[in-house]
């Protein structure tokens, strides 16, 4: 080897020489262009998987949802009632949308009947109930009923409240009088019939278990969908808000009924529920957010009220979005850390964002 490499010129050393740097600064490039394109895809695997990952939380939301709905609705149609039963239950329900603001159904207050109610128009008395059974696998629930005098709007409202009852009334005779002439005060005479299914559907359980990944999860949000309303407080149970006033929507719910509708009403205003979550573990926050003006949504250290780095901005186009975030819990691992999360911080005076379908879980290893 020393023979040969002695036998060639000086030029044809230098030449071999720049031909073996070449040869490695090729193998070099082409390593690093290969490493570098792996990173890459599985930089976009990871994004592909993490898009997978929410779409199945969103999937699994709805899903979660839509079998809510569906216990809701067969608790309200059973087949197994009784006359008595459904004479009671079609009694709460006339009664309930008799109300000027009417509770949420199936509510404790729609259950229990609220104490020193307004009433939209006030019943007179309930007539005695008929139960006919059809034949083919449902039965049909007649009652009629009288109203107090009153005018002409009330009860037009309250028939669409009936035609639009989560219980599937149906108007089958409607009379309006006025009693005296020339007086703006009229009564009027409603006959409502109340379908309820007689057998089962073959498949489908009356009372289906609501099964989803978040139930087995556990969805750590209270109050997560804004079902429960303290009307009287003015107030959504288990969330707190500072110079906020906030109001039941339904037009904007992506998920059950309702929504939470969110008002500033002063410097510093924010929504937001407290969470004692465990130091060092991770949490994944889904929620739906529907804003008027630029916001931020943000996680807070209860104590010291320093905004953590897991923060985003909210789009304030009025459009309904999707909002997912992930968190590591500061401090030293397995206390307990109080949060406000999520918190949604409202900067501009008059801004209105509505909120729902909150989604709170903590990560399995």
């Amino acid at each position: 080897m020393n023979n040969w490499w002695k036998k060639l010129s000086s030029r044809e050393r230098n030449l071999a020489f720049a031909t073996l740097v070449v040869a490695i600064a090729s193998v070099l490039y082409f390593a690093v262009s290969w490493a570098w394109d792996t990173v890459r895809d599985l930089d976009a695997r990871i994004d592909r998987l993490q898009q997978d990952v929410l779409n199945s939380v969103y999937e699994a939301a709805l899903r979660y949802s839509v079998e809510t709905a569906y216990v809701e609705i067969a608790a309200q149609h059973s087949s197994k009632w009784t006359q008595e039963e459904i004479h009671d239950r079609l009694r709460q329900e006339i009664y309930r949308l008799a109300q000027k603001n009417p509770p949420h159904p199936g509510s404790k207050e729609a259950l229990a009947g609220t104490t020193n109610p307004q009433w939209l128009l006030e019943i007179r008395s309930l007539g005695e109930g008929k139960l006919e059974d059809s034949g083919r696998g449902y039965r049909e629930y007649k009652i009629g009923f009288k109203t107090l005098p009153t005018d002409i709007q009330s009860v037009i409202l309250y028939l669409s409240r009936l035609q639009q009852s989560p219980q599937l009334l149906r108007i089958d005779n409607l009379e309006i009088v006025r009693p005296v002439p020339e007086t703006p005060g009229v009564i009027a005479t409603i006959e409502v019939t109340r379908t309820v299914v007689d057998s089962a559907i073959e498949g489908v359980s009356e009372t289906p278990t609501i099964s989803p990944i978040l139930a087995g999860a556990g969805n750590l949000s209270r109050n997560p969908g804004f079902e429960e309303w303290d009307r009287l407080q003015g107030k959504f149970p288990q969330w707190d808000s500072a110079s906020c006033r906030l109001l039941e929507d339904t037009e904007h719910a992506t998920e059950g009924s309702a929504c939470v509708r969110v008002e500033t009403a002063g410097d510093g205003a924010a929504f937001y529920q407290q969470q004692e979550l465990v130091a060092g573990n991770v949490y994944e926050l889904t929620m739906d957010i529907t804003a008027s003006a630029p916001m931020r949504l943000a996680v807070m250290n209860d104590r010291e009220k320093a905004i953590l780095p897991e923060t985003q901005d909210i789009v304030g186009d009025g459009l309904p979005r999707q909002y997912y975030c992930e968190l590591r819990v500061p401090g030293t691992p397995g206390t307990k850390a109080s949060l406000r999360v999520p918190c949604i911080i409202m900067s501009q005076q008059g801004s209105v964002a509505y909120v729902d379908n909150v989604l709170l879980m903590e990560r399995k290893n």
